[in-house]
């Protein structure tokens, strides 16, 4: 997923003097890490339960996770990780944490946090 921050781009009007730069990222915050870029994404994404998102228990010791899958029918993976026998996928709106252990940290606690603000809201 090529993703330039900034790119060289001719300058307006095309004169002759130093290239401009290109900026891709915005001000804007893109939540589609957490919660997927199409309608798709965002169904396999929630549990449709007291507004939460899908996590999985693997331990008491470290909490929820992301919920993984062995099952390529049901959700939809590109190619950077795809389920084969013994070896799953995490479901999450980026492919990203399967295979940067750092970008899966940090969409784990962002998966939690929304949870827990859906618990709060909830109860209040």
């Amino acid at each position: 997923m090529p993703y330039p921050r900034t790119i060289t781009a001719a300058r307006e009007g095309c004169p002759l003097g130093p290239r401009e730069q290109a900026n891709s990222a915005t001000s804007y915050l893109d939540a589609s890490t957490i919660y997927g870029s199409t309608r798709q994404k965002a169904k396999e994404l929630r549990s449709f339960r007291n507004g939460q998102l899908l996590t999985t228990s693997k331990s008491s010791s470290f909490g929820d996770i992301f919920p993984s899958t062995i099952d390529p029918i049901k959700t939809t993976f590109s190619s950077v990780c795809v389920p084969s026998a013994g070896h799953s996928c995490f479901v999450s709106g980026s492919e990203h944490v399967n295979f940067l252990p750092t970008s899966a940290s940090l969409h784990t606690l962002w998966i939690r946090q929304h949870n827990n603000i859906a618990n709060q809201l909830l109860v209040s």
